[in-house]
């Protein structure tokens, strides 16, 4: 079966299942694990649930996309690169690992990700500074994972050696994903309302994708605000754990906080009013509102962990809107308007080549060359 139509029978499941597939079941039927699902991609791992199979290939129709789709591969572990990366590490090389959901797995091709954007933005750094040294970054993005699985991640991959750990953490689902897995396992009942996919449903047509992320955790978490703030401490707990696991080796945590869609491209008239008409006052892009908080909650345990928003960066590139490239994000706009952008692709909203590109360098501006003599 053809890549391309493998992946619009998953979509068909996925929208028939609707949100009861990932926080409640299809029907009466217990929910299906991704390896399940999705078999071409994915196979199950015994510590993080799931991972991705070696060596695999995936071809996506993604709309938006100038050749109306991309190609997903997999080197000899798994990772979203086309280069392997040599155990243990060669003399000379700067590693990154990065982590995150399926917007940093990436609906790109392996050419079009943050991954290698990164390597090159970081090469020209090491070039001002007179370095002989290969950049090496591991993109180790997992669809379908949240915080849990970034918080065991990096242990698990020690032998990498990195230099530095990211985690990107989507504000859209991931305080949600943290809750969700805790009621799939049965150690937490979500209080929702009787009609909640019901609710959904009825602004599916005009609000899309927003529906089974961004704005499922925003109606869910209106709803149960003792399970917003358990998202918030078991999230932290989850960045603690990782921070803990990349110190241990010498190698520092960055914590990028990529922003929901809606905070990017907000919604039109016709889906705002969708989404008034059937979900009321909903906690309104709630992740922003728990991504502060959780910045909070970080900055009084362990001080030293690093966090950078993502969304100024996004923003201005959505909308055409400049900064001097010597300023650092939150700098003053020049007035200049270039040509606006999609941050995420308008039909499933993972983020888009674009939206990569300003990954990789809002990265690149907060990852230091470690000194040769400190590693």
């Amino acid at each position: 079966m053809s890549g391309r139509r493998t992946t619009t029978m998953h979509l068909l499941a996925w929208r028939s299942c609707f949100m009861g597939m990932l926080l409640g079941g299809c029907g009466a039927a217990p929910p299906t694990e991704p390896w399940e699902r999705e078999p071409d991609y994915y196979q199950p791992h015994e510590v993080l649930r799931h991972v991705h199979r070696p060596h695999a290939t995936r071809v996506t129709p993604v709309p938006d996309h100038p050749a109306g789709r991309v190609t997903f591969r997999t080197n000899a572990r798994g990772f979203r690169n086309d280069t392997e990366h040599t155990v243990p590490k060669p003399p000379n090389t700067i590693r990154i690992l990065v982590t995150g959901d399926s917007h940093t797995d990436g609906v790109v091709d392996n050419a079009d990700s943050f991954a290698p954007a990164l390597e090159r933005l970081l090469r020209i750094t090491a070039v001002e500074q007179d370095r002989d040294v290969t950049i090496e970054v591991v993109n180790g993005g997992t669809g379908y994972w949240g915080p849990a699985e970034y918080g065991v991640a990096f242990s698990l991959w020690a032998d990498l050696e990195p230099d530095w750990c990211v985690v990107v953490l989507y504000e859209g689902n991931d305080f949600l994903d943290v809750v969700a897995s805790e009621e799939r396992a049965g150690q937490r009942a979500i209080q929702r309302t009787p009609d909640h996919y019901e609710r959904l449903e009825a602004v599916w047509e005009l609000a899309g994708e927003r529906v089974s992320q961004q704005l499922n955790q925003d109606f869910l978490f209106a709803q149960d605000v003792v399970a917003a703030r358990d998202a918030v401490q078991e999230t932290g707990a989850a960045l603690l754990a990782a921070h803990t696991a990349c110190v241990k080796h010498g190698a520092p945590l960055l914590v990028a906080r990529l922003p929901p869609v809606g905070a990017v491209h907000a919604p039109t008239a016709a889906q705002a009013d969708a989404i008034r008409t059937h979900l009321g006052d909903t906690f309104t892009l709630s992740g922003r509102v728990l991504g502060d908080r959780l910045v909070d909650w970080l900055s009084g345990r362990s001080p030293d962990l690093k966090v950078i928003d993502l969304w100024e960066d996004l923003y201005r590139s959505a909308h055409g809107l400049h900064t001097p490239p010597e300023q650092p994000s939150g700098g003053v706009a020049t007035g200049q308007k270039g040509s606006p952008a999609r941050m995420f692709w308008s039909g499933d909203h993972h983020l888009s080549v674009h939206g990569h590109a300003v990954l990789a360098s809002a990265l690149a501006r907060h990852i230091t060359l470690p000194k040769p003599e400190s590693r």
